[in-house]
């Protein structure tokens, strides 16, 4: 009887042994499932972060173009305001030396002015008593 128990024993170690293969079996297709899905996962993220990656780099070319674009009109402009600076301080030295060219003119004129109104003042009476004498008399 020992030797059938043994056989039975057997036979349900065997059993056993073979559905836990079925079992082992199982969790590796379950694990290479696994493995796959997540490898197309990765995959799936990793074309989508080179994707990212290039809009990226299209942006940054893009951004740094203009940037330089701006700079270089930022530079010209500044050329411009220095230049128009300098035509601007020109043209006030030379309106302030006209100024002061016209002042000295105006003292000038004045000065010339006051005489001859002292002049005409002079001969005014003058001319008064040619007047009276030049006129004929009536008597």
């Amino acid at each position: 009887m020992e030797l059938g128990q043994a056989d039975q024993n057997l036979c349900s170690v065997e059993s056993k042994n073979t559905d836990l293969f079925k079992d082992l079996q199982s969790l590796k297709e379950e694990l290479d499932e696994s493995k796959n899905g997540e490898a197309e996962l990765c995959e799936e993220e990793v074309a989508m972060l080179y994707e990212k990656l290039q809009f990226s780099t299209v942006q940054a070319a893009l951004l740094e173009e203009k940037v330089t674009e701006l700079l270089g009109l930022f530079e010209s402009l500044e050329t411009s305001s220095v230049e128009q600076r300098k035509m601007f301080d020109e043209e006030e030295a030379s309106r302030i030396a006209e100024l002061c060219a016209l002042k000295q003119q105006l003292g000038v004129l004045e000065g010339e002015n006051t005489d001859l109104k002292a002049n005409l003042d002079a001969y005014l009476p003058v001319l008064l008593s040619l007047q009276n004498n030049a006129q004929p008399s009536i008597a």
